[in-house]
């Protein structure tokens, strides 16, 4: 209740390089504590307590927000002279996903703790300062490709959601016979407007003695078939009775309702 409002990171604003500073909670520091719990530019920020796959979790801190503290449910590491902070970002990452740091950590109910004893005393390999930087380096211009290819990727996705808006709705046409682009009002007077159960033959769930029995689909194999092909119970021995399925056609699982297509 004391001292001066501050903001401060916790494990929802750490992510995987980067940190989330979109939603950032403000607590009140003592001097004391804003020496002890602030951050600088360049410490690495490890996620302490998450799932065992996400345990250590880490992001550098690049001075945003500013004056920022961290909470204790984060580990924060801060470079010596023997060690370069983005090399350390990369190599952390590099613990966090071939699962070192949840070898180590210790797990409670759901939760698992990297804890600051066993995070500092895990032993690493460490190049020269004149070699961690030409590696940081190399990771760096890959990291920035791959940047560049999601943000082409999420443009292209909305491209594409746009003309499904524009196509499907009737507001732009695709080239009629003279060549031109038509843009048009909603729903041209050369399209029809049906109802969905006059474009389909419904399959009643309740068989009839004169009738097929429709072929289920199940999450595992799809098709029912003979035993000796699934080398396991099946609901017959035999297909005649059974509907089978076209080329291309979907069945679907009734207690899922999950959809797979035979080809």
């Amino acid at each position: 209740t004391e001292g001066k409002l501050h903001p401060y990171l916790r494990v929802a604003n750490i992510y995987d390089g980067y940190v989330d500073s979109s939603d950032v909670k403000q607590m009140t520091f003592t001097e004391e504590e804003f020496h002890r719990y602030h951050l600088r530019n360049g410490d690495i920020l490890l996620n302490e307590g998450q799932s065992l796959d996400l345990v250590g979790r880490c992001a550098k801190y690049m001075g945003v927000p500013p004056n920022c503290c961290f909470q204790n449910t984060l580990i924060r590491f801060r470079p010596n002279g023997l060690i370069q902070d983005d090399f350390c970002q990369i190599l952390f990452a590099h613990l966090q996903k071939n699962s070192t740091f949840a070898k180590i950590a210790s797990q409670t109910t759901s939760i698992a703790h990297l804890g600051v004893s066993r995070f500092a005393n895990l032993q690493i390999p460490v190049p020269t300062i004149a070699e961690q930087k030409k590696i940081a380096k190399v990771f760096t211009a890959w990291d920035d490709v791959i940047d560049k290819s999601r943000k082409l990727i999420t443009a292209k996705k909305n491209r594409k959601k746009a003309l499904m808006q524009q196509l499907l709705s009737g507001n732009r046409r695709l080239c009629g016979d003279d060549g031109q682009k038509k843009i048009t009002d909603r729903y041209p007077t050369d399209w029809q407007i049906v109802k969905l159960k006059d474009l389909f033959v419904q399959v009643k769930r309740k068989n009839r003695a004169n009738s097929k029995r429709v072929l289920t689909a199940s999450g595992r194999y799809g098709l029912i078939a003979q035993d000796d092909y699934f080398n396991r119970p099946v609901a017959g021995q035999a297909l005649h009775n059974y509907y089978l399925l076209k080329n291309g056609e979907y069945a679907y699982n009734r207690s899922s309702m999950n959809g797979y297509k035979y080809g």
